[in-house]
């Protein structure tokens, strides 16, 4: 009788235990995709007293891209957006790109160090913060990546 109040108050408090944390627990289930990982990297240069160039590049990894198979070889398609926003989200100035990588190995198409680089440069105020963007889409798959670089140029000294 008291092995049945046992198992009973475990399965009681199990249950209990269950209800209470698992609603408080969430998990973050979101995997990230090949077309993330790409990199943007933004450099400033001061052009002016009053002005500054910001450069951005985009490196693409073959490996964050679809390939498909055609009778030459491996072909993947994508485009990709690069430019600047004001500290208020609003865009001032952008570059889109539509390309297309050919290889000829399927070992090229995984490849992290084989890449495809794009760049995008604006003369911008100075002393006024910005965001440099960039969007990748493979045109295969339809897979966005989505990458923000916030730029201070308010404490930017020189000229």
């Amino acid at each position: 009788m008291e092995k049945r109040h046992i198992i009973k108050n475990i399965l009681l408090f199990s249950i209990f235990y269950s209800i209470i944390f698992s609603q408080g627990l969430k998990v973050n289930n979101k995997k990230i995709i090949n077309v993330e990982n790409y990199s943007l990297v933004p450099f400033k240069e001061i052009v002016h007293k009053d002005s500054v160039r910001i450069v951005s590049f985009a490196e693409i990894p073959f490996s964050t891209l679809q390939f498909i198979k055609n009778s030459d070889g491996y072909i993947a398609k994508y485009q990709i957006s690069i430019g600047i926003r004001n500290n208020k989200g609003i865009d001032i100035s952008h570059q889109i790109w539509s390309d297309s990588i050919k290889v000829n190995e399927y070992e090229s198409t995984k490849s992290k160090y084989r890449n495809r680089k794009h760049y995008f440069s604006h003369n911008v105020e100075k002393n006024q913060n910005y965001i440099a963007f960039a969007e990748l889409i493979d045109l295969d798959t339809r897979k966005r990546g989505l990458k923000e670089k916030k730029i201070n140029l308010k404490k930017l000294n020189g000229y």
